[in-house]
């Protein structure tokens, strides 16, 4: 078995990002209530955009903040000319509508391209801006030359961030077929496949029954168990069937916060 290490990855990423930016940059980060996983995800952001020289902001709401003041503060950063990007953190309260809010963004601005403007131009083949973690999904599959041409893909998990836009890209040139936790026959449907996205945020979900031999998994899920941080696949359990794996830390989510950025530069285009 092969693991899909990211780390030299990243590295080379990171220099070719660091060349690239060429004017100030500053993207707005809206929090909206608190989350232990979203600590996590912060911290990397504050630490590469530091380490980039871009300016983050962080906006925080909480339970008792009105719908209003969160779309007003949203309408108010697209016409700001100094806020290069904005994002969303996810999760958000429960009382919000995630996607309701965000598309409010202009697209343009839209660094993690989860608005409707964005989510129907993929649709059409003209994204304007592909969701950060779908691309490192297909930036590791490029290095470690994993042809996508005709193979047998399946995709668990069907968000805006990184199901449905690796379903739309990845459909054209290959057998994809969508699917959650809750498809039936999900079982025989991965064990079918030669290639495995997994992208439900359910820790160790996936044990060896669900694999079969010579299997490529891109395990996209970062999960909180007992204080570590897991992907959706049981890594231990499918180590001696499938021929490669990314593994949870160190794989797909290394490379999240870099394209985020490198989205960020698009937003200038």
């Amino acid at each position: 078995m092969q693991i899909l290490e990211c780390k030299n990855i990243r590295e080379k990423e990171l220099l070719k990002l660091k060349q690239s930016i060429n004017s100030k940059l500053t993207l707005a980060v809206i929090q909206i209530g608190y989350f232990q996983e979203n600590d996590i995800y912060l911290r990397s952001k504050r630490k590469l955009a530091q380490n980039l020289g871009i300016e983050l902001i962080e906006i925080n709401y909480n339970e008792s903040t009105p719908k209003e003041e969160i779309i007003d503060k949203i309408l108010e950063l697209n016409e700001n000319p100094d806020i290069t990007g904005i994002m969303i953190q996810k999760p958000i309260l429960k009382k919000f509508d995630y996607q309701e809010l965000v598309n409010y963004m202009d697209y343009r601005k839209d660094v993690d391209g989860v608005s409707k403007e964005n989510q129907q131009r993929l649709l059409k083949g003209n994204p304007g801006m592909i969701p950060c973690t779908a691309r490192a999904v297909l930036k590791v599959l490029e290095e470690y030359n994993i042809l996508l041409k005709n193979r047998k893909i399946v995709i668990i998990g069907k968000s805006n961030l990184v199901g449905m836009p690796l379903y739309q890209i990845l459909k054209k040139d290959n057998q994809v077929t969508l699917c959650d936790s809750k498809t039936e026959n999900l079982k025989e449907i991965m064990r079918d496949a030669e290639i495995i996205i997994s992208a439900i945020g359910k820790a160790k979900y996936f044990t060896r029954e669900y694999f079969k031999e010579g299997q490529i998994v891109m395990d996209v899920g970062t999960n909180n168990l007992d204080g570590n941080l897991v992907g959706d696949v049981d890594f231990e359990s499918v180590k001696n069937i499938v021929s490669m794996i990314t593994p949870v830390p160190g794989g797909v989510g290394q490379l999240t916060p870099i394209y985020l950025f490198w989205n960020l530069i698009e937003t200038t285009k």
